[in-house]
Order: C-alpha cells, then structure tokens, then sequence
C-alpha cells in the first residue's frame, strides 16, 4: 500500500474519530432541558444561542430540500451509469471502480440514516406535528454532503473535459456550503446536528476516497 493511501486512510480515521468523540460529548457536556417539552440538548449554551437568535425559516428549509433533491439525483445519476457499464460490457469487470465502492458506501449512508432513526441524541428544536423528533445527526445535511463531497472524485475521474470538470467541482461545493449554513439558519437544527452530519460525511467520503485508491493500485 503506497504511501497517498495510507494517508487518505489515516485522515478518514481521524475525522470519523472526531465525529464519535463530538457524539459522545453531545450526550454529557453542557447537558441542559433547552428544547421543546424540556428535551436535554448537549452544548446547550452554544446550541441555544444560535436558535434564539436565528430563529426558523421556511424558506431555508425549503431551499435545503431542493438541495437534498438535487443530491439524491446526482446519486441515481451515478447508479444508472454504473449500470449503464455493466449492461453494455456485459460484465461487473465492466463498471469503473469508483462506482462499485460508491455503490457500496450509499448502502453505507443508508444504514447510518436509518441508525440514527433509532439512536437517539438530542431531538429537534422545534416540534414536527406536534411531536419530538430525533435531531442527531441532519439527515439533510449528512447524505447531501456525503454525496456531494463522494462526487468529486468520482466527476475527476469520470469528467474528461477540465473546464466542464472544475465548474462541477465548484458547483458541488457551493451547494454543500449552502447546505450547511441553510440548515442552521432553517432552524429545523440545532448547530451541533449540523457539525456532526459535517464530520461524518467528511469522514465517509474521506474513506470513499482512499478505498477507491488503493483499489487503483493494488
């Protein structure tokens, strides 16, 4: 294993580290009954602060929506060219590489969605139908980011024309920082949701990026 994979592997490990360590500090530091219906919230003053002063909006949640919308389509996009190469050489040989582990990681961001469906952190600042609602990690935020972050490697690698391939890039990161803002400023979560949806969809497409490398090479 050259030496840019191991790297790539040692640098997903310690993002996907700081995303369990800032999990972890989520269910003990600062501890308080700052959400609706006395719900604890960890980093409460933080947390607290931001939504007292922000507020909600609906038309930032819409926004992130249509953001969310336009990330799973990317993903079907990948998906069907990836079956596209696999109809047309007849063979799973057939499919690029990065495709195949894509594929595998989507299964992967599916099954920590579901997760923290179950696994239950802190709960939303606002109530959904009258209900509490588990807030931890954004979903939103976790599986745009994921795909968007997944993407670039896979449109440098797919994406011949270097015009086309640096405005795609730019694009895709554009739209994660809107994301990531949009969801604070929606409101529909607290700040730490969001800086923990960020860790673990760096970290993932870290790993993303590193397994697909060393496939390369090895």
């Amino acid at each position: 294993m050259k030496q840019n994979t191991i790297t790539k592997f040692l640098a997903a490990a310690v993002v996907l580290l700081l995303f369990v360590l800032f999990t972890v500090c989520l269910t003990g530091v600062d501890l308080r009954p700052v959400g609706p219906e006395n719900s604890y919230v960890g980093f409460a003053s933080l947390n607290d602060w931001v939504f007292k002063h922000l507020g909600t909006s609906s038309l930032w949640d819409k926004i992130t929506d249509i953001i969310a919308l336009a990330a799973i389509a990317l993903a079907a996009v990948f998906g069907a060219t990836g079956i596209w190469q696999w109809m047309k050489g007849k063979s799973l040989k057939a499919v690029d590489p990065c495709l195949i582990v894509l594929g595998i990681f989507y299964i992967m961001m599916a099954a920590f969605y579901l997760a923290f469906e179950f696994i239950v952190i802190n709960y939303r600042p606002v109530l959904v139908d009258g209900a509490l609602e588990a807030s931890y990690p954004s979903s939103h935020t976790f599986v745009t980011l994921f795909i968007f972050f997944s993407a670039l490697p896979v449109t440098n690698r797919l994406v011949k024309n270097q015009s086309r391939r640096m405005w795609i890039n730019v694009t895709l990161i554009l739209l994660s920082i809107i994301m990531v803002v949009g969801r604070v400023l929606s409101g529909m979560h607290w700040t730490s949701d969001v800086v923990g949806a960020f860790l673990l969809a760096l970290g993932m497409a870290l790993l993303y990026d590193a397994f697909v490398l060393w496939w390369r090479v090895e």
